[in-house]
């Protein structure tokens, strides 16, 4: 009688701790999907982050290239002044 309470006593110990084991298995492979969904996740945002650092560099280009153009333009501007001022002072020196 020993041996044969000894013997259901395991059996359920041994079903218990398969259902235990089943259900951390189930655990296990939501951790394992609800890691590889943030894995995923990160790599868009990583992707993201990549092309924004490469339009913002674009950006920088372009704004740097804007200014020297204004720059250009403006010595252009400089330039056309004194020529125009050196035009009106040969115009009245040719007058006087």
């Amino acid at each position: 009688s020993t041996r044969l309470q000894q013997d259901v006593e395991t059996s359920n110990l041994e079903e218990k701790y398969s259902k235990e084991l089943s259900l951390l298995n189930l655990e296990y492979e939501k951790m394992l999907k609800s890691c590889i969904r943030s894995q995923r996740l990160y790599m868009d945002l990583k992707q993201n982050f990549e092309t924004i650092e490469e339009k913002n560099g674009q950006l920088k280009g372009w704004c740097e290239s804007t200014d020297k153009e204004k720059s250009i333009m403006k010595q252009t501007e400089t330039e056309a002044i004194v020529v125009t001022n050196l035009m009106f002072l040969m115009k009245e020196s040719l007058m006087s």
